[in-house]
C-alpha cells in the first residue's frame, strides 16, 4: 500500500483558500445550527447567535480553526461552495445565515452590495467626520513626533534618484532643459521632474 494517504472523494472546499474539509457529521452540523437563530426578524435573516470575527462575520470553530458561519451555511444548503468566490448577503447583515439571503460573487459584486446596502461610512457617517478629535495632525501626527523614522531621500529603498542628481536637475531646468527631456535621461516621469523643481518632492535637499 503506498505511503501516501488517498485523497477522500468526499472532501469538499469551503474555505477561501482552498482548504478543504470533509462533510460535517450529524453531531456537528447540529451543534453549528444550534448557534443560529429559529426565528427570523423583520427582515427574514436567521442570525448567527454565537462569536463573531472582528469584522462582524460569525465564527464557528470546525476541524481546528475558524470558518465563517454564513460560508458553512451556505455550503450545507447548497452542497457546494467555490472557494475563489466569495459568499455575499443579499439583506447585508452579516451575520445572517438564511440561505436564501446568500449567494456567491466577486470582490466586485460583495463591493457593490456594500454600497448598495449604506455600510461604507461616507459622509456625516465617516469616523473622521463623527471624531475630527481622533485624527492625529499636527504636532500629534507620527511624522512630526518622530521624524527620523520618516524615509526620505536616499533612505527610501525604492528611489531612483540621489541628492546630487536632484541638485543637477534644478539646474538644469534654470537653464531651460524641459521636464521630458530630463526625465527621459533620468528614467522618471516629467512630473516627478516638475516636482523636484518646485519642492514638492526632495524639499530637503538644499
Amino acid at each position: 500500500m503506498s505511503k501516501y494517504k488517498r485523497r477522500s472523494p468526499y472532501k469538499t472546499e469551503i474555505g477561501r483558500h482552498g482548504k478543504e474539509i470533509r462533510p460535517l457529521s450529524p453531531e456537528m452540523e447540529e451543534r453549528f445550527r444550534s448557534r443560529i437563530s429559529e426565528v427570523p426578524n423583520e427582515k427574514g435573516c436567521l442570525l448567527w447567535t454565537a462569536g463573531v470575527f472582528a469584522n462582524g462575520y460569525g465564527r464557528f470553530r470546525l476541524q481546528g480553526g475558524n470558518c465563517k458561519a454564513h460560508r458553512l451555511a451556505f455550503f450545507l444548503a447548497n452542497g457546494y461552495c467555490d472557494p475563489k468566490l466569495l459568499v455575499r448577503h443579499s439583506c447585508g447583515d452579516r451575520r445572517c445565515c438564511e440561505p436564501t439571503h446568500l449567494e456567491q460573487g466577486t470582490c466586485a459584486d460583495n463591493a457593490a452590495d456594500t454600497i448598495r446596502h449604506g455600510n461604507t461610512p461616507t459622509g456625516d457617517r465617516n469616523g473622521l467626520r463623527l471624531h475630527p478629535e481622533c485624527a492625529a495632525r499636527g504636532d500629534r501626527n507620527g511624522a512630526s513626533r518622530h521624524p527620523e523614522c520618516v524615509l526620505r531621500g536616499e533612505s527610501h529603498g525604492r528611489t531612483k534618484l540621489t541628492e546630487a542628481i536632484v541638485r543637477q536637475i534644478r539646474v538644469l531646468h534654470d537653464v531651460g532643459i524641459g521636464c521630458s527631456e530630463m526625465g527621459r535621461m533620468y528614467g522618471v516621469y516629467p512630473s516627478t521632474i516638475s516636482a523636484i523643481y518646485l519642492r514638492k518632492i526632495w524639499k530637503h535637499v538644499a
